[in-house]
This record gives C-alpha cells, sequence and structure tokens, in this order.
C-alpha cells in the first residue's frame, strides 16, 4: 500500500520557493509519498507554497519516484495507491489502471454525491468495523456506485460513503448532516465486502503519524535558502 499526502512547512526566513499557500501562512508545500507496511518515506518532492493540491503531474511524479525504490518482487505483486480527498483526479487514476494498480482515493461530496448519500434507504447501511473485526458503533458505511454517473472515471470504479455521528462537543461542518460527518471514496477493488474496502481506505491516515515523524526529524526547518539545495535535502 502506497500512500501519498502533502503537508504544509513554515518559512521564518526568505528561502527560495516559499509563498502563501491556501491556510494563508508561507511557506513551501511538499508532496510526500509512504509506505504502509513499513512506515517508510521512498519519496518526496519539495513544491513552492503555491502548488496545488490536486496537481495529478506532481502525485504521478512522487509515484514514480516511490515505485522506483521496490524490488522486484513487490513490483510484480499487488500494490494499492491511496490518496485522501486532493487525489481523486481522473489522470491519476488512469495511471493506475494502466500500471495495473488498484487505487482507493477520497472523492469530492459535491451536491449530486450528497443527494445520492441522503437517498440511501437505512437497509443500505453497514456497520463499519475495526482493525480486529468488530463494529464500529457510531460508523456505517454503503455503497453508491449505481446512483452517481461515474461513467467518466477508469471502468471497475466504485464510490462509497461513510456517515460517523459527531462526538459530544465536535462542530458540525457544511459537509455534515444530521449530526454525521460524512465521507466518500472511490476504488476500483473488486472486493464484495464494503467494511473490508472501508477500513483499508480509512488505514491510509497513518501517513499523518509519518509525516509529523518527519517533521519532528527536522523536515520544519529546510536548512538552506536555495530551493535546489533544499529540495536535495527533503
Amino acid at each position: 500500500m502506497i500512500d501519498i499526502d502533502a503537508t504544509l512547512i513554515g518559512a521564518h526566513s526568505q528561502k527560495e520557493g516559499a509563498q502563501g499557500n491556501f491556510e494563508k501562512g508561507y511557506g513551501h508545500h511538499p508532496l510526500l509519498c509512504c509506505l504502509d507496511g513499513t512506515g517508510e518515506a521512498p519519496a518526496g518532492i519539495l513544491r513552492e507554497g503555491k502548488a496545488g493540491s490536486n496537481t495529478a503531474s506532481d502525485h504521478i511524479a512522487v509515484l514514480d519516484l516511490a515505485l522506483e525504490q521496490l524490488d522486484r518482487e513487490a513490483l510484480e505483486g499487488d500494490i494499492l495507491l491511496r490518496a485522501d480527498g486532493a487525489g481523486p483526479t481522473h489522470e491519476l487514476t488512469v495511471y493506475c489502471r494502466e500500471a495495473r494498480m488498484r487505487f482507493s482515493v477520497g472523492f469530492d461530496l459535491d451536491e449530486r454525491v450528497r443527494e445520492a448519500i441522503l437517498a440511501m434507504p437505512q437497509s443500505a447501511w453497514i456497520k463499519a468495523i475495526r482493525a480486529d473485526g468488530s463494529e464500529r458503533r457510531d460508523s456505517e458505511v454503503c455503497e453508491i456506485t449505481d446512483q452517481v454517473d461515474l461513467s467518466a472515471w477508469p471502468e471497475g470504479s466504485r464510490l462509497f460513503a461513510r456517515r460517523t455521528k459527531l462526538k459530544e462537543g465536535e462542530q458540525q461542518s457544511f459537509a455534515d448532516h444530521d449530526g454525521c460527518r460524512l465521507a466518500v471514496f472511490l476504488t476500483d477493488q473488486p472486493d464484495p465486502d464494503i467494511t473490508v474496502l472501508d477500513l483499508t481506505h480509512r488505514g491510509r491516515a497513518r501517513v499523518e503519524d509519518r509525516i509529523r515523524e518527519g517533521e519532528d526529524c527536522g523536515l520544519q526547518n529546510l536548512p538552506f535558502r536555495s530551493f535546489a539545495h533544499n529540495r536535495a535535502w527533503l
């Protein structure tokens, strides 16, 4: 399982490539690639602060760098690419399909998807599971593939929704509904057990731990003024 995720690095001094970002901060916006099974980060590319979150060419570039680090046995086995909501570009999913890799990526919770979720009957929802197979009391998942037009995505793409009851004290956002947090992901995995597919996709969150470890090891403090030097250091 290969996870792609971006992070923001603040710049407290004048450095090449440091720019304003979408969170109104100032610095760089690197894109990192991690292996879920080992916790290793085989690849990362330094980007300017204004770099987009869903730039397909950057996702493909860092994925290629990561694949170059894998041995033949890994390359000949099954590979699943996971990404958050910034990853679902047509170019990236098509690239995975052409390379015979599976994908599991976050999907935009737009109005058509939201309407499809709200139209699903209670009987369509199944309790989500934990890693040990036990049910999660406040989280459910269902498949909405047939309710949304996916003709523009690779053949065999499937769309899933998850709803999780907000905990006491959590604020409901505009994307939530009736006290539940909604999330959607797109995958081309054929597994009929949608709870396993959901569990697998949720495992992508572990990449955030890898990024925090990188920040603890100095990622937040690029040492050079030169963008090229900082890129090599990263």
